[in-house]
């Protein structure tokens, strides 16, 4: 190995919020050589005390930048916690990170987005000899399609999800940072937020975003990345298209609402095309909508997922809007190994992205808490099953909606997919 990188993790399930916090944290900078970490992640899932949690870090991580969350559940190394608390620090000489963050996102979202990935952007620590040398090197070498295929940024995104008092806007979000950055910076992460039993039992819960020692309750964080390390990306539903196609003529509420689709009421057009009655699909109108859900092609051949429409009215809410005249489709979930193949879609897409076969140092994941509840223990092994095809440890969350793409696409928010992010002990002067 070249060990241009290193990554520490740590985990703990003590019930006291700063002696878990303490253990995690330990045990994650234990490993880095006495190195600091240009980023640290910070995620827990249960019932602890975010602003203990934040103190702690902050305490033993001084100056150095920190960001993360609630949770509906936590990822560490080949398993699915619903408590504890996960941290990974990453440090590398040439990865730096620019942090920024703000609260109240739900106002004025699309200006506050924008400023908050400008902010980050400016605040990356470059070195203007080493990090100019590198920038050259790879201009040098003249492998001009390697710098297209994969730019020297990429932007590690959280923020607060979908809440029954306000929408998380996330759509919004991301087109407020592709204006400011273009449509071609990855950017990845997902929707913070609770366990997700408390949205259907309507229980109700706040969602924490920790910046560097603040926590915000209605919070954006933005991590802006110039690597010279080689990194790859993608996600997958692992879900099947139908032939049942409808386009979208009525949305209310900002399009988070639908009323129509094919000029029927929703619930009577969902009900015929999953092959149930109105009155069956409505008293188990979860289960349909997430076994079969709705999704959107994005016009590169993927789609996009739209999952677990909620009654209102006489029609149905999502957490994320719909356009008048989109085209949808229904899926079909087929069967829980089916979708569990969407790990082996994603190896198989990193290594097209790097045109060869290499195992990651480092693998961060955002995984649908929709699809936790669909797989149930079962999702533990789809995440066993990628460490398999990765050969390396698997760190994240549980998320209330994903933020990333496919290699080479544009980032969109989607729901019920695995979102995997690889960092790789290797510089991207040499990606072919």
């Amino acid at each position: 190995m070249a060990n241009l990188v290193r990554v520490g993790t740590g985990f703990s399930q003590e019930k006291d919020s700063k002696i878990a916090a303490e253990l995690a944290l330990t045990h994650a900078l234990s490993t880095l050589g006495g190195k600091p970490p240009q980023l640290t992640l910070v995620f827990y899932s249960g019932d602890f005390d975010p602003y203990a949690i934040s103190a702690v870090v902050k305490k033993q991580l001084g100056k150095l930048p920190f960001v993360g969350g609630s949770t509906d559940a936590v990822v560490y190394d080949d398993r699915l916690h619903t408590f504890g608390i996960a941290i990974a620090c990453v440090s590398s000489d040439y990865l730096h990170f620019g942090v920024a963050g703000c609260d109240n996102i739900s106002k004025n979202t699309l200006a506050k987005a924008k400023d908050t990935i400008r902010h980050a952007v400016q605040a990356i620590p470059l070195d203007h000899y080493t990090d100019a040398y590198m920038a050259f090197n790879r201009m040098k070498k003249g492998n001009i399609t390697g710098m297209i295929r994969i730019p020297n940024f990429f932007s590690f995104v959280f923020t607060r999800g979908f809440q029954v008092v306000r929408m998380g806007n996330e759509d919004l979000i991301i087109d407020g940072m592709n204006e400011e950055v273009g449509y071609y910076i990855p950017l990845f992460g997902g929707s913070l937020g609770d366990h997700m039993e408390k949205v259907f039992n309507q229980t109700p819960y706040e969602i924490y975003a920790f910046h560097n020692g603040k926590v915000y309750r209605d919070g954006l964080v933005c991590a802006f990345a110039c690597t010279d390390l080689l990194y790859a990306h993608s996600l997958e539903h692992g879900y099947n298209i139908t032939n049942k196609l409808g386009a979208v003529t009525g949305v209310a509420n900002g399009g988070f609402v639908v009323t129509d689709v094919n000029h029927q009421n929703v619930t009577d057009w969902y009900a015929s095309q999953v092959g149930s009655s109105k009155q069956k699909f409505l008293k188990n109108i979860l289960y349909h909508t997430q076994k079969n859900p709705v999704g959107i092609p994005d016009g590169f051949g993927h789609i996009i997922m739209r999952a677990g429409g909620v009654p209102f009215k006489n029609y149905l809410s999502y957490i994320a809007p719909f356009h008048e005249n989109a085209p949808v489709f229904v899926m079909d979930m087929v069967s829980k190994p089916h979708i569990m193949k969407a790990t082996k879609t994603i190896n198989g897409d990193l290594h097209k992205q790097l045109k060869k076969h290499m195992d990651p140092c480092f693998t961060f994941v955002t995984t649908c808490s929709s699809r936790r509840l669909l797989l149930q223990d079962d999702l533990n092994k789809e995440v066993a099953m990628l460490k398999k095809h990765l050969h390396c440890p698997i760190f994240g969350f549980s998320s209330f909606g994903e933020i990333g793409s496919k290699p080479a696409s544009p980032s969109h928010f989607h729901h019920l997919t695995i979102n995997v992010f690889t960092l790789y002990d290797e510089l991207l002067t040499n990606l072919r």
